[in-house]
Order: C-alpha cells, then sequence, then structure tokens
C-alpha cells in the first residue's frame, strides 16, 4: 500500500518510530482514556505494559482486533475499547500500530 510506503519513509531510527507513536497515540486520541501512570477510563500504559510483558502478549494483535483484552477485562471497559478500535485504530497501517506499541513499550 501506498500508506505503508511512505510511513516506512519516515522512519528512520527507533526514536522515529517512538516519536511516531507518540503522535498517532495523542492524534488518535487514545490519551483521553490512557495516562502514563494513571488508570483514568482505561488501565495505565504503565499497567498495560506491565500485564502484556507478564504474560507474554501481544499488543499489536489486540489493537488489531485478533487477540482478547488481558488488562481490564470488565465487558463495559472491553466494550467501549472495542468501539474506539473500531473507530479510531482500524485504519492505521501494521507500521503505525507497530510505531504506537514501541512508544507505548518507552513508557517506563
Amino acid at each position: 500500500k501506498a500508506a505503508d510506503k511512505e510511513v516506512k519513509e519516515k522512519i528512520k531510527s527507533p526514536a522515529d518510530y517512538i516519536a511516531l507513536g507518540e503522535k498517532l497515540f495523542t492524534e488518535k486520541t487514545c490519551t483521553t482514556c490512557h495516562q502514563p501512570d494513571a488508570k483514568v477510563i482505561g488501565p495505565s500504559i504503565k499497567d498495560i505494559n506491565k500485564v502484556y510483558s507478564e504474560k507474554g502478549a501481544n499488543l499489536v494483535a489486540f489493537l488489531k482486533g485478533e487477540s482478547e483484552a488481558i488488562v481490564d477485562t470488565d465487558p463495559g471497559q472491553v466494550a467501549i475499547m472495542k468501539a474506539n478500535l473500531d473507530g479510531f485504530v482500524k485504519d492505521l497501517t501494521s507500521e503505525e500500530l507497530a510505531a504506537l506499541a514501541a512508544y507505548m513499550a518507552s513508557i517506563k
């Protein structure tokens, strides 16, 4: 896809990847529900990182809708997240999803 090629040409280093992920995290309104250190509507980025690391899970697969929620499994929360994934995230390229995951993983 042309969009994939365009994104790949912009990414030169891991830092660029993280910067793209941060930009997407903000633009796609992920920040409305997810903060680095605190649960707001959804779990904090640090909590997400912890659970995904402990379980050896793939965040990109979740963002693509290919795996179940493992951090906050409350059905109401899962429904909100699924609506957001379908609304804001489904059109992102694999490269952009990987950049989002890289940004989130950079939050320590």
